[in-house]
């Protein structure tokens, strides 16, 4: 026992380092310490591995339904868990927010400020009015892209009009 770790030369597998003798912990060292011929995350003995989860669809983000314990992350796994959701590659912390009814950045909010502003259509001219507005990513029945109508009230008066002798601003 040339290390003095109360192991014999015979029975251990390095008797130049006290640190390495069957009763060892394995550690990511690229060392056998446990003297069982594997080394580091080929070892199930491994306990001072760092824990990695599965990115299922590849943005760098991974989910919770998969782990690995290694010394280095396997192919297809991550440090962190903050994809809300791990089978869009579309969707992961930071990702742009685009309307489609999904929370893409993953902070909880859906569709945020990338909804479009539509004006109200109550008289159907194709015009809309300015002070009657909704926020949404497709165009709700009852509104217009446009805000120019200056009485929504009455279809014939509208931008497009003709004007008339009526003393009413067509």
């Amino acid at each position: 026992d040339a290390d003095g770790d109360g192991f014999a030369a015979c029975s251990e597998c390095d008797d130049a380092d006290a640190t390495v003798h069957p009763d060892a912990a394995e550690v990511c060292n690229e060392i056998d310490d446990d003297c069982d011929t594997e080394i580091d995350e080929d070892d199930s003995d491994l306990t001072d591995g760092s824990t990695f989860y599965g990115d299922s669809d590849g943005d760098g983000h991974g989910g919770q339904q998969f782990e690995a314990i290694g010394c280095e992350a396997p192919p297809g796994y991550v440090d962190n868990t903050d994809d809300c959701n791990d089978l869009d590659p579309y969707t992961y912390p930071s990702a742009a927010e685009i309307c489609d009814e999904e929370d893409n950045d993953c902070d909880t909010e859906i569709d945020e400020g990338v909804e479009n502003t539509w004006y109200a259509d109550a008289d159907g001219d194709g015009y809309g009015d300015a002070s009657s507005t909704t926020l949404s990513c497709d165009l709700p029945s009852g509104y217009i892209n446009n805000n120019t109508d200056c009485d929504d009230t009455a279809a014939a008066v509208n931008p497009a009009a003709l004007e008339s002798c009526n003393g009413v601003d067509d």
